[in-house]
């Protein structure tokens, strides 16, 4: 008997059905045969070294396997294609299989439209995107997006089937995400013509309505989540108009776990960021304060004013400082540009830009300024010619960013701060209008906000800042490891803290108020959580009462100056959304809401408050692969994978923690293991470091 006919006997008394993931009890069985037949044994760890040195040799066999027995033997297919999945394990190995034309990617994806067959090919693609490649995830979603979207809409779907289906369409939408911009991304889901309306339905009642009794609940829902969030980014506009989709975000701020809820929340507000027509919004200026309050305020505004201190408002006080910088200058003798530089200084923040245009009454053949914005170098020259380099560099950064040559005056700024660290105005221009990292700017605005030397309005656009940067990193970070976590939390409650002294300190009318008291209604919900009744009205009372002023005067500033707003803030859209479906999502998402108190996240969380180790399979299969990628690359690395049903041993490269049975050793330690020498190249910075060390020689 042949060798062909003697595998095509061993299964012939088996099913497809018998031999399929994840209950088929002769699938072992079915597989070592196909296995026996291209002369590899799945329980061996030295398999995977024999798959590389006859690796044309297997592939061939299984090309000629597939070709010959497709259409005709669905055993032979399911076994074929669950033996290119076992070898994927190893990632050298799926990357060879993968450039082989694409043709196994290609038949993974034909084989969804088979009814039997569909789970081994889903169960085959989730093995290749363990690992996620940038080419294979972006192959996938530009050519095949439309047939592994299709699955989703087989009547009477398995609820397994569908999972899987939302797992690899997650992978694949948030690994071309990383690598490509979201218009690439969109335009390639469009040529497909996707339903993605319809996949939200499906996700939303995965989501709604999954038994918690699964096995996989606790990383199906993160997994789902994750999908959710990516075609919110993605698609913002029919996410923000979907209530469904709002009601289940908004039902994460019901969790008992802040990572649930930050999931949901940074959902929300990027949304609202995403969905905003235009330009970002800007706070109000001086000039639209002082017109406002010029014009007077309604009745029932002036009413809470009287009781709040109208003097004590940013208006009036501008007024009053505009009045007496005019009459400052119009005093001074003609040419003490000296006098005149520290009158600037000395003025209200802010309010010197309203007389830089205005003419220079000291023009001369020496002087030959039109308006006193250009005689602002010269002004600042004799300053430094008196030695005061101090105000002398003020009113330069000043100068600098009126003209908005930003980069400049963050420079002067830093340079200042090393000659005088105890001026804040230093921290404060560095931050003004910079684009860099949230990190960076948060920590030079606490330097800032202890200096001894610091206006009240300088202080409002530190604490500004920061409370915008805290927020931002404590969403991010709070989601990561348990390092980065508790930063995060330390984020969280510096906002939190920032932003309730802002409302303690300013007055109502001050720039940017109604982002800011937004911003502390966001952050109230997020940190309390399941605490706080559905009933926001009630359970936020104070606050809602200071923002009430708050929201009419930036109402009625906005009235004056409608050409000066481009559409609400994001702290006010995401507000929004909270308050309209928080009662509906506690009642009819309730099941979730359990679900997400168990759920992956949450459980890495209770560890990490207990400071124990956290679940390993919570990055691991969250992320789609079953490896610790936080692990120290000074470890010498084994990586337990289950491959081909069997519990094989692979180390992991120490660069990109791919595992693999061929990696290079480092030929000095001869125990850092690398995918190839770029892997090796790229470490090699940090590695040659503890190259030589004890720790590696062992």
């Amino acid at each position: 008997m042949s060798g062909i006919q003697k595998l095509q006997d061993n299964l012939s008394h088996l099913t497809v059905k018998s031999c399929t993931r994840p209950k088929g009890y002769e699938l072992l069985n079915s597989k070592s045969f196909v296995a026996d037949y291209v002369g590899l044994d799945p329980r061996s760890r030295n398999t995977y070294k024999k798959m590389h040195e006859r690796f044309s040799q297997i592939m061939t066999t299984l090309e000629k396997l597939y070709t010959d027995h497709i259409g005709v033997s669905s055993i032979v297919i399911l076994c074929v294609i669950d033996l290119v999945r076992d070898m994927a394990a190893d990632v050298v190995l799926m990357n060879k299989i993968y450039k082989l034309k694409h043709v196994w990617l290609l038949r993974m994806v034909d084989l969804l439209e088979h009814e039997l067959l569909r789970f081994a090919a889903l169960d085959a693609l989730s093995r290749f995107l363990m690992h996620p490649s940038p080419e294979i995830c972006e192959d996938l979603l530009v050519n095949h997006i439309d047939k592994i979207t299709s699955v989703l809409f087989v009547p009477d779907l398995d609820p397994q089937l569908a999972r899987h289906t939302l797992h690899i369409m997650g992978t694949i939408i948030r690994s071309t995400l990383g690598s490509r911009d979201t218009d690439t991304v969109k335009s390639a889901i469009s040529k497909k013509n996707v339903n993605v309306k319809g996949i939200l339905k499906v996700l939303m009642n995965h989501l709604q309505n999954s038994p918690g009794t699964d096995p996989e609940i606790a990383t199906t829902t993160c997994n789902q989540m994750l999908l959710s969030g990516s075609l919110s980014f993605v698609y913002p506009d029919i996410t923000s108009r979907t209530s469904i989709v709002l009601q289940c975000y908004t039902a994460c701020l019901r969790s008992a776990s802040l990572k649930v809820r930050c999931q949901g929340m940074q959902t929300i507000y990027d949304n609202g960021t995403d969905t905003r027509k235009g330009d970002p919004p800007q706070p109000f200026g001086h000039y639209q304060i002082i017109r406002a309050w010029t014009a007077g305020f309604s009745a029932d505004i002036q009413a809470d004013l009287a009781v709040y201190g109208g003097n004590r408002c940013q208006g009036p006080m501008s007024m009053k400082a505009v009045q007496i910088l005019y009459i400052s200058v119009a005093t001074l003798k003609k040419g003490d540009f000296y006098n005149f530089g520290l009158t600037l200084i000395k003025c209200h923040p802010g309010v010197e830009h309203l007389i830089f245009m205005l003419p220079c009454p000291w023009k001369s053949a020496a002087h030959p300024f039109n308006t006193w914005l250009e005689a602002i170098p010269h002004t600042v020259n004799v300053m430094r010619s008196k030695s005061d380099l101090d105000n002398a560099d003020i009113l330069e950064i000043r100068y600098l960013l009126k003209t908005m040559k930003t980069a400049e005056a963050h420079e002067l700024a830093r340079k200042a701060a090393r000659r005088s660290p105890t001026i804040g105005f230093w921290y404060f221009a560095q931050v003004f209008g910079s684009d860099g990292e949230h990190l960076e700017l948060l920590e030079i605005g606490q330097k800032g906000l202890k200096c001894p030397i610091l206006t009240s309005e300088e202080r409002y656009g530190l604490l500004y800042g920061n409370s915008l940067r805290g927020w931002q990193l404590a969403m991010s970070a709070i989601a990561s490891d348990k390092a980065n976590y508790e930063k995060g939390v330390a984020y969280l409650t510096r906002c939190h803290e920032d932003l309730q002294l802002i409302m303690d300190i300013s007055p109502p009318d001050n720039p940017g108020m109604i982002e800011l008291v937004d911003l502390l209604i966001l952050v109230t919900i997020l940190i309390r959580g399941p605490e706080l009744r559905t009933d926001l009205n009630s359970e936020l009372g104070p606050l809602l009462k200071k923002r009430s002023l708050i929201s009419r005067m930036h109402d009625q500033i906005a009235l004056m100056e409608p050409t000066a707003v481009s559409g609400p803030f994001s702290s006010t859209i995401a507000k929004d959304v909270l308050f309209k479906h928080l009662a509906t999502a506690a009642i009819e998402w309730k099941d979730f809401i359990a679900r997400c108190d168990t759920c992956a996240w949450a459980e890495e969380e209770r560890a990490l408050k207990t400071g124990g180790p956290p679940p390993q399979y919570t990055y691991d299969r969250i992320e789609g692969r079953h490896l610790d990628v936080l692990r120290a690359a000074s470890e010498r690395t084994v990586e337990t994978f289950i491959a081909s049903d069997f519990e094989v041993r692979l180390y992991n490269c120490f660069w990109c923690q791919s595992p693999s049975a061929v990696l290079r050793k480092c030929s000095i330690c001869q125990q850092a293991c690398y995918c190839d020498s770029k892997c090796q190249k790229l470490h090699w910075k940090e590695h040659k470091k503890v190259c030589k060390s004890p720790q590696l020689s062992k």
